[in-house]
């Protein structure tokens, strides 16, 4: 007579114990589901706009500046965390003015023929701004537009470049 009561009091309570556990569950899944979603829209957010690359910099030569619009690599993105830096730079071949960075940037040199406007790494620790045109390897950075104001205002032997995040006035 135990085993009779015993048993299906054992299935009774099995049952109330697993539609418990599944109805809070079922709940804390429903609300677990809800907060995750939120933070996993935000974490992915976060991550997007960490990923997102700034399209162009400021490069101020004397009182002029330039925009620069950057290329999507690892080089640029670790410059523009560098922002703002002053880098001077000296005349390198009558095409191109030279600067030491002090520190290294990323590489993915490749073989290119540069154009006046074109602002390159060479070596990982300088950067080129080209006003005339040269084939090397280089990690490409950008490019300036304005190429004959550009031209101009590189024409002192010795300069500095400060760049920045921002826009030309």
């Amino acid at each position: 007579m135990n085993r009779r009561i015993f048993f299906p009091m054992i299935g009774l309570f099995t049952t109330l114990l697993i539609s418990g556990c599944t109805l809070r569950n079922f709940g804390d899944s429903t609300n677990s589901f809800d907060d995750n979603s939120s933070e996993n829209i935000e974490s992915e957010n976060i991550v997007k706009g960490e990923e997102q690359m700034t399209e162009s910099i400021i490069l101020k030569i004397d009182k002029e500046e330039f925009s620069m619009k950057l290329d999507d690599n690892s080089a640029t993105k670790e410059l523009v965390k560098k922002l703002p830096l002053t880098v001077s730079f000296s005349d390198y071949g009558g095409f191109e003015k030279v600067g030491s960075l002090g520190f290294s940037l990323p590489r993915d040199d490749k073989q290119m023929t540069t154009n006046p406007g074109d602002v390159v790494l060479y070596n990982g620790n300088n950067i080129v701004v080209f006003y005339g045109s040269n084939s090397w390897s280089y990690t490409k950075l950008g490019h300036i537009d304005d190429v004959a104001r550009l031209t101009s205002a590189l024409s002192e032997k010795n300069i500095e470049i400060t760049f920045m995040i921002g826009e030309a006035i």
